[in-house]
């Protein structure tokens, strides 16, 4: 079987063995080297190639470098900080242009000539370090001790607060028979923030710190009611209160005693108006009027005045006195009205800087303010989402980058509408007390707050209105202290200027440049102004790289938080009034360059509708159906003359369950 033959062929060839190609000899025997002819000399033809192998491990002797490539698909493209951005406009001023904040912020009046009980002169010069009187002081205290209704209007930070205060406690302390807590509240203080309520508070109770017998007491949002009832049952004589707050107190505490009301301040008026509280106010004074059986004396203090701030006078007061510290007149000066102040220890300067360059210039200057040159500063920003994004930049920043102490990075301070009650309190206290320390904030800060020892206000965005701008700058420069104030605008917003020379208000610039040599810390380079120019973008860059590589792309946390403050800062620009849109347009933002400004190499795609801004219709609804059911008044529990209101004690809920029982309670 083996011999018989199938018919198959097989296409077989039979191997043949390759050649090797062999260069040809040279006459000096250097085999080693090319040929001109050949691509490689002998050893690397007759030496098999290895695939998949690193050309370091072929010549370790003579290892080659890694080729740079990027796979198309990683590949991201990081802009430059400053390629490509808009030319920095110049703005001329006004020669010549008067200055209205040259006046004296100090008399020669002394603390001990003021008509007031000995007492309080020594709480003054003790507690209070007074040696003289402000202008204001020294114009209205006068007036507010004949018991006259006086309207204030005098630049922020001047004492006006010691301009109803201290007459407040004299008219207390003066009364027959001795003022005690459970004679019911005598004076009122509505305040439009509760940092405000804390701080004037703080105020009444070191004037009252030497007459025991006058009690103060402090009603804000975010503190328990039921504690508050608690403290109006045994007895209060000073009321200082958030107008939100006193409203609830009028229509659901049954205890509060205001049938003695003789005294009556509305501090920060034009603020508690901005703050869409005007009905609230008329409910309150219309209340006030049906409760009190006395005389009332009523004092209205503003930075600045308008139309509606005559409308509230009308209301709230009679025969009023008009004060001004900068007409030194008791009679009303028309001629005054809707003009903006600031103190002549200010130094108010500008800087226009381009939107890439916006985040490495702040939290540079931040960190040379406040760290190196131990200062004190204010950053006000729109919204809560960039006071958290840049804290925590900040923090991150100054532990990571500058290798500082923690109790350094615990300097970094944040302040907020959404925060707890209790933790802005703390925050405040404690900006208060550090030496040296920066605080983030939205515009919850820039009224009425006395904070000593500010060096700089920041206003990283403009105001929505130009009399914001007068309260922000007015945390610093207070009571004859120095101060300085650094406003930031973006090359398309540098018509804002117009707007504040227009309110007579002496503003200077700060280059770009100078600002970042000094904030970076770069030594003075020799040579041409190209080298020291591409010193300042080289540090520049560095420092905006770590925050985009060590920050931001290394945690999702801050990738999502700086995208949505991205968001928030366009929404927040869209909500300019319609007479400052030719300076604020969204259609003047550079997205990709804004980008920048929070951390990311190119602007977030999924982009929300720009032009809706605020709560949508059925939030709104629901958040006035809650506020409405909250204001509802409960039907009191009566038992032997016992009132019960607020929350429901344990007092109340057996008698609720005897009348389930018995069918017999009366309520």
């Amino acid at each position: 079987m083996a011999d018989l033959d199938d018919g198959i062929q097989l296409n077989i060839t039979p191997y043949q063995r390759k050649e090797k190609k062999i260069a040809p000899k040279q006459n000096n025997n250097k085999v080693n080297e090319k040929n001109d002819n050949d691509a490689y000399s002998v050893n690397e033809w007759t030496k098999p190639l290895k695939k998949n192998k690193d050309d370091s491990q072929r010549n370790p002797k003579n290892p080659k470098k890694k080729s740079n490539y990027i796979d198309p698909k990683d590949f991201v493209h990081v802009s430059s900080l400053f390629n490509k951005n808009p030319e920095i406009p110049t703005h001329s001023t006004k020669p010549d242009m008067p200055v209205k904040s040259d006046i004296a912020t100090f008399t020669s009046d002394l603390i001990d000539d003021l008509p007031v009980n000995v007492r309080i002169r020594e709480n003054l010069k003790q507690l209070f370090n007074f040696k003289t009187l402000t202008t204001i002081q020294r114009l209205a205290i006068p007036k507010v001790l004949n018991s006259h209704d006086v309207m204030i209007k005098s630049l922020t930070g001047s004492g006006k607060t010691m301009c109803y205060a201290i007459p407040m406690v004299e008219m207390l302390c003066k009364i027959e028979p001795t003022v005690k807590r459970s004679d019911g509240t005598f004076a009122l203080i509505l305040v439009p923030t509760r940092e405000l309520a804390n701080q004037t508070f703080d105020v009444v109770q070191l004037l009252c710190k030497s007459f025991i017998n006058i009690v103060p007491g402090l009603l804000i949002g975010g503190e328990k009611c039921k504690s508050e009832k608690a403290r109006l049952r045994k007895g209060v004589n000073i009321i200082v209160a958030t107008p939100g707050r006193f409203q609830y107190h009028l229509k659901e505490t049954q205890c509060l005693d205001l049938s003695r009301l003789s005294f009556l301040v509305l501090d920060e008026a034009d603020r508690i108006l901005d703050l869409g509280c005007e009905k609230m106010i008329n409910d309150i004074l219309a209340e006030l009027n049906k409760r009190a059986n006395v005389e009332r004396q009523s004092i209205l203090l503003s930075a600045t005045l308008n139309n509606h701030i005559h409308n509230l006078a009308a209301v709230s007061l009679k025969n009023p006195i008009f004060i001004d510290a900068l007409v030194e007149s008791a009679k009303m000066k028309s001629e005054s009205n809707d003009q903006y102040t600031t103190p002549s220890s200010l130094a108010q300067y500008y800087i226009i800087c381009p939107a890439k360059l916006r985040l490495v210039t702040l939290l540079s200057f931040a960190y040379s303010t406040f760290v190196i040159k131990k200062g004190k500063m204010i950053i006000f920003v729109s919204n809560k989402n960039s006071v958290i994004f840049l804290v925590g930049v900040m923090k991150k920043l100054l532990g990571s980058h500058y290798g500082c102490s923690e109790d350094v990075v615990k300097s970094t301070l944040m302040l907020h509408g959404d925060m707890d009650q209790a933790d802005r309190t703390k925050t405040f206290e404690a900006f208060k007390k550090f030496e040296s320390a920066v605080l983030f904030t939205t515009d919850v800060a820039a009224r009425g707050l006395d904070i000593p020892k500010v060096n700089w206000i920041i206003q990283y965005s403009c105001p929505t209105q130009t009399e914001d701008y007068l309260h922000r700058v007015g945390r610093t420069a207070r009571i004859g202290e120095k101060g300085k104030s650094l406003l930031f605008l973006l090359p398309s917003e540098i018509d804002y200027l117009t707007e504040l020379e227009a309110q007579e208000l002496a503003i200077s610039e700060q280059k770009i440049d100078d600002v970042l040599k000094e904030s970076l810390m770069i030594t003075q380079v020799k040579g041409k102004s190209a080298n020291r120019k591409r010193n300042i973008e080289d540090e520049a860059t560095k420092l905006q790289k770590f925050i985009e590589e060590e920050i931001i792309l290394k945690s999702k946390e801050f990738h999502e938080l700086s995208t949505s403050s991205f968001h928030s800062y366009i929404k927040s620009y869209a909500t300019y009034p319609s007479a400052m849109k030719k300076v604020f347009h969204v259609k003047h933002l550079h997205l990709g360059h804004l980008a920048k400004s929070f951390g990311l190499r190119e602007a977030p795609t999924q982009m929300t509708n720009i032009k809706f801004v605020g709560p949508t219709k059925n939030e709104r609804k629901e958040r006035m159906l809650k506020i409405a059911n909250s204001m509802k008044r409960k039907a009191p529990v009566s038992e032997e003359n016992e009132i019960f209101s607020g929350p429901k004690t344990k007092k109340f809920r057996n008698l609720k369950r005897k009348k389930n029982n018995n069918k017999k309670i009366l309520i």
